[in-house]
């Protein structure tokens, strides 16, 4: 799972400013649930800080894991790809 592209969301007062639209509904829940575990700016419209946090990403990819259904699983993986930097290689699936 990867994220990046100018990010426009915003769920709730607190939520991720991220597009968070284009995941599966069980992804999105990991990503809001666990926002906090992140060191990026959670109103930050830019993803650049998102896709760089590693610890972050390992938070999600272990709740998207175990909750979500493998279609969702790669549908993730597959936005996540979607939305980070190009210039980076893009994440995989560790199971």
């Amino acid at each position: 799972m990867r994220f990046s592209l100018p990010i426009i969301a915003l769920f709730a007062a607190n939520a991720l400013a991220i597009d968070i639209s284009g995941a599966p509904q069980c992804a999105q829940t990991c990503l809001i649930n666990n926002q906090g575990q992140s060191t990026c700016d959670p109103n930050a419209v830019e993803a650049t800080c998102f896709c760089a946090d590693k610890a972050f990403y390992n938070v999600i990819q272990s709740c998207v894991l175990s909750g979500c259904q493998f279609s969702d699983v790669l549908k993730t993986l597959t936005w996540y790809n979607g939305i980070c930097p190009s210039s980076r290689k893009a994440r995989t699936l560790r199971v």
